[in-house]
């Protein structure tokens, strides 16, 4: 597995003196080539200029990234010796001295010499990039697949903006570094085996984008520079794959271009796809890429990367907490409880120098230019690396009311991921529910469902943060050890209230386990175990902000794998795990100190002092295990704040094929009154529900399918091998979805009951008939939710039925 901290060394590009770097090149400035000469402007000839534009001050236009435009600001900010170009010239002033910025590989020599014109910081460019050129079949200067995925995109832009100033002796090595960076990336170096690993999103991407950069940039001084458009490459697995040139041919993969397009569509939302950490710096890269190859060819070749760019720049507003403190993060993460601000500040220039032309620009830009005020001991956000600077315009307009302009809900589709807040000021809250969907790329959550809550400028309600988590380590059920299926899991459903009065989502999953769990090759697998796990979550706010309130349901319907054939079929340590778990379905929370237990009530307290109370509803018969997480340590890397957690184990007394659990949690800044009944329906269609009364608010009712769905069976095709079945997460779906009504009594202390019936089918029609009246037409959404309002404090018999 890679390290984070690795990944970190290249990506984040944070300050520092250099260390430990090769000797300083002994190049210097004689018989260098005068810049403009007619060989460095064949291929880019100057056009005329936009009134917003300028030119290079070096006599060629580079191909990479460089406009009119972007030279128009550089110029601006020299001239006005803005404090960012006081710092570009700093930093490239320190380019091979003590003082030099960590993994500056000649990028501030480069803006230095592309705002000024002045060979020396070509020169200081040259001296720094130098040291890391390699010839082919000679280890890199830093052995890794981290460094070809981030160094050949910055590597081509040095190479493109310091070309004026580079002899042809210089020109000539730094080209043979950058095609052997390509046939690295390419497997076509014998003596080094490498190639790119389909399956690691940021490796592919990098590569791709960086070995593309070459055959585009270096086009007019490189004569291998277009082959490498159509060279077929050996995945890690050693299956051939064509490069793929420019443009997608197809959504179903098949070459490398291809798969950039396919993370694409996984990212939809604007939410990356392999945690909140690495996404930061995957982003980067493939905008980087995208912009790059369309400055070089004058044709945006990544209509979807384009596209993109507006969703993640919302979604980034969208992960921060009100208070502009912190972030919501998932999946690998090392700096739990970090804004990232190393990462995050070059991200966050780039997306405001790409959206600046459109609506969302302003909005960004303000949003970024608050976010920096509100955290001046983030230095990174003071002193971002370089490539905040290649597209960022600090004269882009900047909403100052940013906040009436940004919704309070947004949804990332392809990860699952809804983000709900009751506002943006510092005592607002922020609900983020995490619905993975399957695993097919590096750092995919292991877990079906996960939640955290922000609440009045804390995580009220969250998990340890680590790299390579397990499945216990969120907010998740575990079964037999797993926390949900590879063959199918996803976000089955999601809405808002208008006013934001609640937030209701759902997620299934079921079928065959993780790969992690059977032998490989799935031949002969064991039967499926895990026929279906859906979670439905109802969060309900307050006006007055006095409390934050889940109901959590869960359907569970699984077996134990210990007694159903073919169990040898697991690996010995996965049945090692299996055997080691306390009870086959396990609902599990965390809290950050050990928590009171009184019977089926259990309350704790945040640091911020804040009251959370959670009552059991479902199993009726449940037993509890409290784990102290600083002593029974969970798998993976938790740093040491992070093992101040303790969590709490629910499971049934009973073990069966199906159980529900449905658990109400409340966050409030007092004591809270909160009293919860279960409601069981008593005719019609099983169903699970509760009454929450809460001081000073309408009582509720919410009431959730718990019919058993179907017994999956295992997928396998004619030799026996384990095929998954990709309709199977359309049919889990169903699986909760009630066709015919029920009937249930309850009883209310308020004038006016707030009723949430889910998992109703929405092409049928509704009605409600309360006590002894008439039916009421009910209007289903399709989400499944109805909303009723229940008139009269007292006894109330309510039936359902569809029509």
């Amino acid at each position: 597995m890679r390290l984070y901290i690795i990944v970190l060394f290249l990506a984040v590009m944070s300050f520092g003196c250099t260390k430990g770097f090769s000797p300083k090149s002994s190049s210097g400035t004689a018989n260098l080539l005068s810049a403009g000469t007619p060989e460095d402007l064949i291929s880019n000839p100057p056009g005329p200029l936009p009134a917003d534009g300028a030119e290079s001050p070096t006599g060629r236009r580079p191909k990479m990234f460089w406009t009119p435009q972007r030279q128009f600001i550089f110029n601006k900010m020299k001239n006005e010796n803005h404090s960012w170009w006081q710092l570009i010239q700093s930093n490239a002033e320190c380019s091979n001295t003590p003082c030099e910025r960590y993994v500056d590989t000649g990028r501030w020599g480069a803006l230095a010499y592309q705002i000024t014109g002045d060979p020396k910081y070509a020169r200081k460019a040259w001296e720094v990039a130098s040291r890391e050129l390699r010839v082919p079949g000679e280890q890199l200067w830093y052995h890794s697949h981290n460094y070809t995925r981030e160094s050949i995109i910055e590597h081509v832009f040095v190479y493109d903006w310091i070309l004026p100033a580079l002899t042809q002796t210089e020109r000539s090595r730094y080209i043979t570094f950058l095609n052997y960076l390509a046939d690295l990336c390419l497997d076509k170096v014998p003596s080094m085996p490498w190639g790119s690993r389909f399956g690691d999103s940021d490796e592919v991407i990098g590569q791709y984008m960086g070995t593309a950069l070459i055959a585009t940039v270096t086009a007019d001084t490189n004569s291998r520079a277009k082959s490498f458009l159509t060279e077929t490459l050996k995945e890690s697995l050693g299956i051939p794959y064509p490069f793929g040139g420019l443009d997608m041919t197809s959504a179903f993969r098949g070459t490398m271009r291809n798969e950039v397009g396919y993370y694409m569509s996984l990212g939809k939302g604007g939410q990356w796809i392999e945690g909140s950490a690495y996404n930061l710096g995957t982003t980067q890269l493939l905008m980087m890429g995208a912009e790059g190859i369309k400055t070089a060819t004058g044709q945006d070749h990544f209509p979807e990367v384009t596209s993109y760019t507006k969703e993640l720049a919302l979604t980034m507003i969208h992960e921060i907490t009100p208070d502009l403190k912190h972030a919501f993060q998932w999946g690998d993460v090392e700096d739990a409880r970090s804004l990232l601000s190393w990462s995050r500040a070059p991200l966050y220039g780039m997306l405001a120098g790409f959206t600046q032309g459109d609506p969302i620009g302003p909005v960004f830009h303000g949003f970024f230019m608050e976010l920096q005020d509100k955290n001046p001991h983030e230095s990174f956000f003071k002193q971002p690396n370089a490539r905040h600077f290649y597209f960022y315009n600090p004269y882009a307009p900047k909403a100052t009311d940013w906040r009436t302009k940004v919704s309070n809900y947004h949804v990332s589709e392809g990860q699952g991921i809804v983000l709900s807040r009751t506002g943006w000021t510092d005592s607002d809250s922020l609900l983020a529910v995490h619905n993975p969907p399957n695993g097919v790329v590096d750092h995919a959550p292991v877990w079906g469902h996960d939640y955290q809550l922000y609440r009045k400028g804390e995580w009220a309600i969250t998990h340890p943060g680590a790299y390579a988590p397990e499945s216990a380590a969120v907010n998740t059920v575990l079964i037999a050890g797993s926390g949900g299926a590879d063959e199918a899991r996803g976000m089955v459903a999601e809405e808002r209230g208008a006013n934001g009065e609640y937030t209701y989502t759902a997620t299934t999953t079921g079928g065959g386990p993780s790969f992690y769990y059977v032998w490989g090759g799935y031949g002969n697998p064991p039967p499926v175990f895990i026929h279906e796990d859906t979670r439905s979550i109802l969060y309900l706010s307050t006006d007055n902000k006095s409390s934050d309130t889940m109901i959590i349901h869960n359907r569970v319907y699984a077996d134990n794998p210990k007694n159903l054939p073919g169990y040898d079929r697991y690996y010995p340590d996965v049945r090692t795990k299996i055997e080691a778990q306390v009870a086959l379905k396990q609902w599990i929370i965390h809290m950050p100190m050990a928590p009171t237990i009184s019977g089926k009530k259990v309350n704790w307290q945040t640091a911020g002092g804040q009251k959370v109370n959670m009552e059991t509803l479902l199993p009726l018969q449940t037993q509890t295990k409290v784990q102290n997480e600083a002593v029974e340590l969970l798998n993976g890397y938790f740093s040491a704040p992070e093992r101040n957690f303790y969590n709490i184990r629910l499971y049934p007394s009973v073990e069966q094929a199906f159980d529900t659990f449905l658990n109400v949690l409340e966050v409030s800044d007092a004591t809270s009154s909160t009293t919860n009944t279960l409601i069981k329906s008593d005719q019609g269609s099983p169903v699970d529900g509760v009454v929450v009364a809460r001081s000073g608010q309408n009582n509720v009712i919410a009431m959730f399918s718990a019919q058993v769905g179907q017994k999956l069976t295992a997928s396998v095709n004619a030799n026996g091998i384990y095929t998954p079945d990709p309709t199977l997460h359309a049919r889990l779906k169903k699986f909760r979805i009630l066709d015919t009504g029920y009937s249930f009594s309850a009883s209310t202390s308020t004038s006016t009951t707030d009723l949430y019936l889910m998992d109703l089918n929405s092409a049928k029609a509704w009605t409600i008939t309360v006590d002894q009246g008439s039916p009421t037409a009910l209007t289903v959404s399709s989400q499944g939710v109805a909303r009723f309002k229940l008139m009269g404090a007292g006894s109330h018999r309510l039936t359902l039925e569809s029509h």
